[in-house]
């Protein structure tokens, strides 16, 4: 298998990885001045299993978000700053709006739930991360997918 690297998966990667990574690192002085401060990245259900339709490049820079949420949740920790991520699966947005009935109806037999996410599952699952009621939880990837992933 030849593995070509296309300048699109280095945008993927350097928007998608490092911008999280550098994000969180130009944030943690003011972070640390924080009594309840919280890092909620943005992985997918890519991430977890590496994807049905995404590439392979997509897949990657969100298990690079898992494991950089761990990283930083053990060493972060200790300034009492909560990391988390969110890994939603497939999420209706315009691009999912673009997908033939018969690719969704493949997609939908995916999905124990039956449906696409949608914003507000995201959304919703963010919240509860930057929550009160999530004071305890630090190094978790929180599934938002319907089923598709259950660990």
């Amino acid at each position: 298998m030849k593995v070509v690297l296309k300048k699109a998966d280095e945008m993927e990667m350097a928007i998608n990885l490092k911008g999280a990574f550098f994000m969180s690192q130009k944030a943690l002085p003011y972070l640390k001045q924080s009594e309840h401060a919280r890092i909620i990245n943005t992985s997918s259900l890519a991430g977890r299993m590496g994807g049905f339709e995404t590439c392979m490049a997509y897949s990657a820079s969100k298990g690079g978000i898992n494991a950089i949420t761990m990283g930083m949740a053990r060493q972060l920790a200790k300034f009492h700053i909560n990391v988390n991520a969110v890994c939603p699966g497939t999420t209706e947005t315009p691009i999912t709006k673009a997908f033939s009935d018969e690719a969704m109806a493949r997609l939908l037999t995916k999905i124990p739930l039956g449906r696409l996410g949608k914003p507000e599952d995201m959304a919703a699952a963010v919240a509860f991360l930057a929550s009160d009621d999530a004071a305890f939880i630090t190094g978790h990837m929180l599934d938002v997918n319907g089923g598709m992933h259950m660990a």
